[in-house]
């Protein structure tokens, strides 16, 4: 199914990221076997739903601004974060 590869591949964006395994957007691109534009849409969509991913130029690496991770689900209200 469609929506189950599209959670795979955000999932390992996230992880990715938090290992600091996310490269330059080609090599990463490559690792999930989507295009660079594809990737630049995932990347998009993540920080749209409130990650704060940065490219750092000198590590040539993709990053979290804050700790943490990227998580796709449903939590009850009582766990959920204060806003």
């Amino acid at each position: 199914m469609a929506t189950e590869k599209v959670i795979k591949i955000l999932r390992s964006i996230d992880q990715s990221i938090r290992q600091n395994l996310a490269r330059s957007p080609k090599e990463m691109a490559d690792k999930f076997g989507i295009s660079e534009r594809q990737l630049y849409k995932y990347l998009h969509n993540m920080k749209m739903l409130g990650a704060p991913i940065d490219y750092c130029r000198k590590s040539r690496r993709y990053r979290y601004k804050e700790d943490g991770s990227f998580y796709i689900g449903f939590l009850e209200e009582e766990k959920l974060p204060e806003r």
